[in-house]
């Protein structure tokens, strides 16, 4: 049966075929999150992200109701060069697969203003 307990274990093999920069944070219940930038590779999985969201999230993951997910695809938050702009991405081992749990954006608006937004699953609240 797959738990919390043996959840780095499992999750160890899916998370050592992930090439780039990237580093695991440990949750209060043991499971392990691997936490990498945002790239415009993930847009299939950031759209299935927000679909998954519950209504209310979605909500304020937008702050108007209405929006579509592909209008806040990583597009416009992948900016490796100028390094404006940066979006993380949260990852879990979930039945062979890696799956977004949450992500997060930085972004300068000004010379001494930015804007942050983070978005976390519902079941993935509260734990660390």
């Amino acid at each position: 049966m797959f738990t919390a307990k043996n959840h780095p274990y499992r999750a160890a093999d899916a998370y050592a075929k992930v090439t780039g920069q990237y580093w695991i944070e440990t949750l209060r219940d043991g499971r392990h999150v691997l936490i990498r930038q945002l790239t415009d590779k993930d847009r299939e999985r950031e759209y299935a992200f927000i679909k998954r969201l519950a209504p209310e999230s979605r909500h304020m993951r937008f702050l108007a109701r209405g929006n579509e997910p592909q209008k806040a695809m990583p597009g416009r938050w992948v900016d490796n060069e100028n390094k404006q702009r940066m979006a993380y991405i949260a990852l879990v081992h979930e039945d062979g697969q890696l799956i977004e749990i949450g992500v997060s954006r930085y972004g300068a608006t000004g010379v001494h203003k930015c804007e942050c937004t983070v978005t976390v699953a519902e079941q993935w609240k509260q734990l660390g």
